[in-house]
């Protein structure tokens, strides 16, 4: 098939009849235009899969705006998705599609598959050109009567963020192997906007956005996909398995599986939800943080309507606000990282107050959560922080102000002071999470959480979904993003519980770790020595600095 631009193919009746035709069934077009000369038959949605495991058609029919498609190896995803692509630009006026991935040679695949099965077919009539810089893109052209039509499929990078694809407007945008990126919530974010407006002639572009990718433990992606669960109308999600789809042999299958773990194959045949690989904080000690005791109090008391009991929960995230009422007698700590994203973005706002009267006899216990929504703006967080000091009057209370946030701290405390809502006493202290400080946090979250001496109620799933997934390789400056701002405000948390109850790093290395196998409930007891217990100062100069 030449790849030189060429005029528009003009079509006859009856090949006007198969586009018509194909507006209510895609099979009418690509059964005609994708069938081979040799005589073979053309391209159908779903051939050779399981009545259970079709999803092709279901995809390219679906009238929400935005799709998840998580599966397995060898599902078809990259293909089905091209072929959808097709079959909307010869039934679409001007129809602009855009494939993006991680790298431009992701992106190329489906140029290259869609090419390929053009080749000797009836649709190489209809495209007039395939350059390939400055990246790839197909254009169809053909003419019904005296009006030519024109539509393109285009394949690029999204580079670091999606900002260069800034000038792109169109119809349809795929990220092929959405969950390789790391910074998917900001990559989505910035084309998300690349699907408003018209084309020239006046029609409004479709606003479809889709995600394709093998089942990575990336959690914007998982959010993405829950979405469907809270708002079926405007988001299709999907889970496939390779099982399903009869064109991958069993003889495949079991070569496949020579070379993938027995505890991954869920997930590389399957399309099962992975977890993230606690490549810092280890899952096992994350889990058993995860108090259901706890959780299921909560729950009964907010059912029941008692007051200061609050549990809110949003599809993709989990809790994102959870409190219990204020004790007499009890210490709570509090710390937060400001944010002005909504949860769960990186970049969103986070609260927790510690109960941590009784610690390090007894885990220090996350008695309120908020991963909230700044809506851009940095009040919210401020509002909550108020809330929240005024509600519980904690001992401590400080914010991360580090980097961009520098000097957040102390403008609150001006503001507090100014509308005379704190008293001198309730002043919140800075901390620096960065450079050497940072990595000071870190490991006092690691040893703390290690010694099984923190708590929070299990349904606070955004805790396990950010701590299994912190890498500290990928949370630095020139490393793409991650999210990490409840690992931030949780490393703050057990650093000041630590200083101000003097117990060192040597101190949590050397605890019972039996305990820790066995779960806190079974092991309650335990005490740090006489002479560790008498160094407690109530000093917090070290953690304010």
């Amino acid at each position: 098939m030449g790849l030189l631009d060429k005029g528009p193919y003009i079509l006859n009746t009856s090949e006007i009849e198969t586009i018509e035709k194909g507006m209510d069934d895609p099979d009418f077009i690509t059964g005609y235009w994708l069938a081979p000369e040799t005589g073979e038959p053309g391209f159908f949605f779903d051939y050779n899969f399981t009545a259970k495991g079709a999803w092709q058609k279901r995809m390219h029919v679906a009238s929400q705006s935005n799709i998840v498609i998580i599966g397995g190896v060898g599902t078809g995803k990259t293909l089905g998705v091209g072929m959808s692509a097709v079959v909307w630009c010869l039934t679409t006026e001007s129809f602009r599609f855009l494939n993006v991935a991680q790298k431009e040679w992701q992106a190329r695949l489906m140029y290259d598959l869609v090419l390929e099965r053009a080749e000797g077919t009836p649709l190489a009539k209809l495209i007039s050109s395939a350059p390939q810089r400055p990246y790839p893109k197909i254009i169809f052209r053909f003419q019904i009567g005296p009006r030519i039509y024109q539509s393109m499929m285009e394949f690029m990078s999204v580079d670091r963020d999606a900002r260069g694809i800034f000038s792109w407007r169109g119809d349809w945008i795929n990220v092929e192997e959405a969950g390789l990126l790391d910074n998917l919530d900001e990559i989505a974010l910035n084309l998300s906007t690349r699907l408003t407006g018209t084309t020239k002639r006046g029609r409004s572009f479709v606003g479809r956005f889709s995600f394709i990718s093998n089942p990575w433990d990336t959690p914007h992606l998982w959010y993405l996909f829950d979405l469907a669960a809270g708002d079926p109308e405007n988001n299709l999600s999907m889970v496939l398995s390779t099982r399903e789809n009869h064109n991958v042999s069993d003889q495949q299958i079991q070569q496949m599986l020579k070379h993938i773990p027995p505890d991954e194959r869920g997930r590389f045949l399957d399309g099962l939800r992975p977890e993230g690989k606690g490549n810092y904080f280890a899952k096992p000690h994350i889990y058993l943080s995860e108090d259901p005791i706890a959780d299921e109090m909560v729950r009964e008391n907010v059912a029941a309507g008692k007051p200061d009991y609050v549990l809110d929960e949003i599809n993709g995230a989990g809790v994102i606000s959870m409190e219990q009422p204020k004790l007499p007698g009890r210490i709570y700590f509090l710390l937060g990282d400001p944010g002005s994203d909504n949860a769960p973005m990186r970049n969103a706002p986070v609260i927790m107050v510690w109960d941590v009267t009784s610690f390090p006899a007894y885990p220090m216990r996350l008695v309120a959560f908020w991963w909230g929504f700044g809506y851009g703006k940095i009040s919210p967080f401020v509002n909550k922080l108020e809330q929240m000091m005024s509600k519980y009057k904690p001992m401590f209370s400080g914010i991360d102000s580090t980097g961009p946030q520098k000097g957040t701290a102390e403008l609150i405390n001006i503001q507090f002071s100014d509308n005379h809502q704190l008293i001198l006493e309730d002043q919140i202290g800075g901390l620096d999470f960065s450079g050497p400080k940072k990595m000071a946090y870190l490991v006092a979250a690691r040893l703390t959480l290690e010694s099984g001496l923190t708590s929070w109620p299990k349904s606070i799933t955004g805790i396990r979904a950010q701590l299994s997934n912190y890498d500290p390789a990928k949370d630095r400056a020139g490393v793409a993003k991650i999210p990490q701002d409840i690992v931030a405000c949780y490393a703050m948390s057990c650093f000041v519980v630590r200083t101000y109850f003097n117990v060192s790093l040597d101190d949590l290395q050397a605890m019972d770790s039996a305990s820790i196998e066995a779960g806190f409930f079974e092991n309650r007891d335990k005490r740090l020595r006489k002479a560790e217990r008498s160094r407690r100062s109530p000093s917090l100069t070290e953690a304010s600095r």
